[in-house]
């Protein structure tokens, strides 16, 4: 747990924001994309912590939101 405070003490510093370098590490650990839901329930945070970096790569078009799979 203390590794993954002091990542996101890192990532306030560096990026803005505590999630920001998690959710760039999951990004490119995946090669078709992640669920954040997914994501949240590893890292024992809400879902809702990602949403704001998420819409800035989206806004800024490093990354395109997919609507889930059906099923």
């Amino acid at each position: 747990m203390e590794e993954t405070e002091e990542l996101r003490r890192l990532s306030a510093g560096v990026f803005g924001n505590r999630y920001r370098a998690e959710l760039i590490a999951a990004l490119a650990a995946g090669s078709d994309g992640f669920c954040l839901g997914d994501l949240a329930l590893t890292r024992h945070v809400s879902p809702s912590v990602y949403h704001p970096p998420v819409r800035t790569l989206v806004t800024l078009g490093l990354v395109e939101r997919l609507d889930p799979a059906p099923g």
